[in-house]
């Protein structure tokens, strides 16, 4: 099974990437890949250059063409998330991602259900197709997956552990904490902009929880 972890970013998103290197992704096992993806310039090895709009207006665009460039590099399952999400690998491969072809933390809006972009989802190679096919016709790319999936009968599995809501509390059984909308960033403008410091600090908390996963000694985590 080939599992790609998928990071959606931006230029103006260009100064989180190291407190991502610095943190969770060294935590990802070998045999599982990671990318950042942007429309804008790329200078790293771990970043990946796509021909789309960098703006939030083309995010649909820009997550399509993630769905396009992980199939045709043979991906099984791709996990999707921003970069601004604090994400624990372990924790996501041993979610039982593998039964279902649509995962995240459900959200339930008056038109649609939906799988939170910011704290990501895993769609199945199956899904991951529809999507790349699929015209965008949505300005939330969240909503855009979820529109498709629903559009071709695939369901969404919710799982509580993709964390997004504010004031979501951080555990050691945590999948994904997205950072801006559980400290409030995205909802209240009045308050000041996510920084890498905050990734940093939740990383820290994560590590000493008690009875926690070892992820550095986890047999097979990155250097």
């Amino acid at each position: 099974m080939k599992i790609l972890l998928a990071i959606e970013s931006c230029h103006r998103d260009r100064c989180l990437h190291q407190s991502l290197r610095d943190t969770w992704i060294k935590d990802i096992p070998v045999e599982v890949d990671y990318r950042i993806f942007s429309g804008s310039y790329v200078s790293e090895p771990d970043e990946i250059h796509l021909q789309v709009d960098d703006s939030y207006l083309g995010l649909p665009y820009k997550t399509r063409a993630i769905m396009v460039w992980a199939l045709e590099h043979g991906y099984d399952y791709i996990y999707k998330c921003d970069a601004d999400t604090l994400v624990c690998p372990f924790n996501l491969l041993n979610s039982g991602f593998e039964k279902y072809d649509y995962m995240g933390g459900m959200l339930i809006c008056p038109d649609l259900t939906l799988a939170s972009g910011g704290a990501g989802y895993v769609l199945s190679n199956k899904a991951a197709t529809k999507v790349a096919n699929a015209i965008p016709n949505r300005k939330e790319e969240d909503c855009f997956v979820a529109e498709t999936c629903r559009a071709n009968d695939i369901s969404l599995c919710g799982h509580p552990q993709f964390k997004f809501m504010p004031g979501a509390i951080l555990t050691k059984g945590t999948i994904s904490y997205h950072l801006s909308s559980v400290f409030g960033w995205r909802q209240d403008p009045k308050t000041p902009a996510y920084t890498p410091e905050l990734m940093y600090r939740e990383y820290a908390k994560f590590k000493q929880f008690s009875g926690r996963i070892d992820l550095e000694d986890w047999k097979g985590s990155k250097a």
